[in-house]
């Protein structure tokens, strides 16, 4: 049989995605794909009996009752990267998916943003240029409008949205409830 992922972790690139995937993988319940970001969603053909195939494969080696998950942070890039939540609507239909986006501080994500694409040689090493002539840094920023999509395709409840700063604080306590028994949770962290 065919298996899709379960829940998606969509949080916005330098957000805690990586973290949050791996804290997830260590529980004996989560399956996820070797490769972190199958970003299958972020293109028309994983609507195709072949691209669905391909998908379906990430998950293949999953256990039985294994919950599976993919975390793909092409998913919330819009407008770089457009249609990820309509094609999983179609793709997933009644089946309860589940959508974590995981958020930052939206000036840090930014500078952390910047930081990777320099290091990787993709910009400059002026910020504030860099900033004025790509909207990505700030596009990627706009939690609302990217996740919007995701609460009118799938429900409000649905969508669970995490704040980096508040996960970082209580990881262990987090990752204790899987997303399929979500609910009213009291937050933990406390700060001084």
């Amino acid at each position: 049989m065919e298996r899709l992922p379960d829940f998606l972790i969509v949080g916005a690139m330098k957000s805690g995605t990586t973290t949050l995937y791996k804290d997830m993988s260590l529980s004996p319940d989560i399956y996820f794909p070797m490769d972190k970001e199958p970003n299958c969603l972020s293109f028309d053909d994983v609507l195709s009996d072949v691209g669905r195939s391909l998908y379906a494969r990430n998950f293949r080696n999953a256990g039985v009752g294994a919950i599976c998950g993919e975390a793909s942070t092409m998913y919330t890039m819009d407008p770089l990267f457009c249609g990820a939540a309509a094609r999983a609507k179609v793709l997933f239909r009644n089946r309860g998916l589940k959508i974590i986006y995981i958020v930052r501080d939206p000036i840090a994500r930014i500078v952390s943003h910047f930081r990777h694409w320099y290091q990787s040689g993709r910009v400059g090493p002026d910020l504030n240029k860099e900033i004025l002539e790509c909207s990505h840094f700030i596009d990627f920023s706009r939690y609302a409008f990217q996740i919007q999509k995701w609460i009118e395709k799938f429900g409000e409840g649905a969508v669970r949205i995490v704040s980096l700063d508040e996960y970082s604080c209580g990881r262990q306590q987090a990752c204790d409830g899987s997303p399929n028994r979500w609910g009213d949770r009291e937050k933990s962290c406390r700060r001084p």
